[in-house]
């Protein structure tokens, strides 16, 4: 990974930080007040992915040339698949580990931060590699 790559992730990493606040928040209410653990990440997950990308678009990743609405498409794929993989291992953890639900959910968080940074800086956000 070039340097100026590695220069962005504090800023990627604060910005999930934020983003996964805001989502955790929203879940832990949704499943106080009653609603499914499933269905409660989905929400956060919609409220997170917009926000993110709007954060990560102007200020981590602000020199993309990236088309705005290719941009959004792209990350929107990159979170489906982060979704998919947070709710996989959220149900695994309360299913098979009894986990808390909140302490599930952040596990699965850790675990897709580090592959959703490689997959927007390549994908979502075109800064990585560099064409010279």
């Amino acid at each position: 990974m070039k340097n100026s790559l590695l220069r962005k992730m504090p800023d990627y990493y604060i910005v999930s930080l934020l983003s996964v606040g805001v989502n955790l928040v929203v879940y832990g209410f949704l499943v106080f007040k009653g609603i499914n653990y499933l269905v409660a990440i989905v929400i956060g997950f919609v409220i997170e992915t917009i926000l993110a990308y709007l954060l990560n678009r102007f200020w981590t990743f602000s020199d993309t040339l990236m088309d705005f609405k290719i941009g959004y498409l792209r990350s929107f794929l990159v979170a489906i698949l982060n979704l998919l993989i947070i709710m996989l291992i959220t149900f695994l953890g309360i299913q098979i580990f009894k986990l808390n639900y909140l302490i599930a959910r952040i596990v699965a968080g850790v675990i897709v931060g580090i592959i959703s940074f490689i997959l927007d800086a390549k994908f979502s956000f075109a800064v990585w590699p560099k064409k010279n």
